[in-house]
This record gives structure tokens, C-alpha cells and sequence, in this order.
């Protein structure tokens, strides 16, 4: 935020079974790049203590990975998943779906 100031969109998801919560920080123009993100995450889900995850802004952190640490929490959490009803469990797949929506294509 002090970097680069107020995103144009954000997007906060702190309640999700699937996925870690987050906060997509878009922006439309920084400079000489265009329509760029920011992920933060909280690995914690107690603290909401954001962390930047992955960003597709050059210098920014660039973790081609976040995919699956974002999905880490469906690990973090087996025996919560284990005990969910088949619908509940899809709600999981939908929350990451979701997520990766919002990053390409945030609102």
C-alpha cells in the first residue's frame, strides 16, 4: 500500500474451507505495467496476518507455486475435509476455482 497506493479492486476471501484466506490487490496502471495483482495470504487463519504470496509485478515476489500453497490448507485440514458431506467437499474445489478467477480476472 505504501508502494504503490490504493488497488483498484480488492477482493477479500478470510472465510474459505478450501483455500488459505486472502486478498487480491489489483491494480489497472502501475507506471509502465498494466493490470497487474498482488495474493497475500494467511497461512495463520487466526492472526490475519497477510502475507504477500505471489504477484505478477515485476521485482514483486513471483511464487509459481501458489497454486498449490494455497490448496495447502485442504492438507492442513484433513480430518476436516474427511468428516464434510459430498457437498460441502465440492464447496472446496469451488473455493479454489474461485480464487483462481479472481486472480486472472479480478472484479
Amino acid at each position: 500500500y505504501l508502494q504503490y497506493g490504493s488497488p483498484n479492486t480488492l477482493v477479500k476471501r478470510h472465510n474459505n474451507h478450501g483455500v488459505w484466506p486472502y486478498e487480491i490487490w489489483h491494480y489497472y496502471d502501475l507506471g509502465t505495467q498494466h493490470d497487474r495483482r498482488f495474493l497475500f495470504y494467511d497461512h495463520t487463519e487466526v492472526l490475519e496476518d497477510f502475507e504477500l504470496l505471489h504477484s505478477d509485478v515485476q521485482g514483486e515476489i513471483q511464487n509459481h507455486e501458489w497454486k498449490a500453497i494455497m490448496r495447502g490448507r485442504m492438507g492442513a485440514s484433513t480430518q476436516f475435509v474427511q468428516t464434510e458431506t459430498l457437498n460441502q467437499h465440492d464447496n472446496i474445489s469451488f473455493d479454489f476455482q474461485e480464487l483462481e478467477t479472481l486472480f486472472y480476472s479480478p472484479r
